[in-house]
């Protein structure tokens, strides 16, 4: 390990260090339920890529990954897990519904955090703020459709949907984490509040070790993908 002190001067190299020392390992729901979800047809937005294990796993499982990571940091190791794959684009950029630029709680004591927020969830760590750019999903205009959206982003998941709207009639799955605010508050009612708006989805919780995800699949394409939930099973 590099000595607390020593980050300062060695931060621009802690990239090359980390490839030489650690290789980033994915959550349980990543394992199980990413496979079912993303085919090798799929073109998948991640938001709240963090350092790049999902991102990695998702760049073998599809034909495109749009992914979104705001603290730059974080974003710094991202790109450089990711620049060796040609099917990965990634993007200094949070999301939300509006444009502009907003404060990220972070843990300035670290070089990576997982807990990076731009709400205050109930795990989260923070020490600082960073000021960083938020973009409505809607904005962006993506060379190959979307067809997958996954969000694993702290507790900002219900404002990036908001910020979706005309990007999610068109997606074959929708998978989101929901997290605890610090409030107390779960956002899993506020997220199914938001689906429920799209007809053509249907909704499920499911719970992978402490996580608790929603997962949205549209309509048009369930009878295939429970064809294929019966061959994974």
């Amino acid at each position: 390990m590099i000595p607390e002190f020593l980050h300062p001067i060695t931060r621009p190299f802690h990239p090359y260090y980390l490839h030489l020392v650690w290789e980033p390992k994915f959550e349980p729901f990543t394992k199980m339920y990413y496979p079912r979800y993303v085919s090798f047809e799929d073109v998948v937005i991640e938001v709240g890529a963090l350092i790049g294990a999902s991102t990695r796993f998702l760049s073998y499982l599809s034909k495109h990954v749009y992914s979104f990571e705001p603290n730059k940091r974080n974003f710094r190791l991202l790109r450089s897990y990711t620049k060796k794959l040609e099917n990965v684009q990634v993007y200094n950029v949070a999301l939300g519904n509006h444009n502009g630029e907003v404060y990220l709680n972070i843990d300035a004591k670290k070089d990576y955090a997982a807990s990076s927020s731009l709400s205050n969830t109930a795990k989260g760590k923070y020490s600082g703020k960073q000021k960083v750019r938020i973009s409505k999903l809607d904005d962006f205009g993506f060379p190959l459709a979307p067809t997958v959206l996954i969000l694993d982003c702290e507790g900002a998941e219900v404002d990036v949907l908001r910020g979706a709207r005309n990007t999610i009639p068109n997606l074959k799955s929708i998978l989101v984490e929901t997290h605890l605010l610090a409030n107390g508050k779960n956002t899993i009612d506020d997220v199914n509040s938001q689906l429920s708006t799209y007809e053509q989805f249907e909704s499920k919780l499911v719970t992978a070790g402490h996580e608790k995800w929603i997962i949205a699949s549209n309509k048009r394409f369930l009878s295939s993908q429970l064809m294929y939930d019966a061959e994974f099973l």
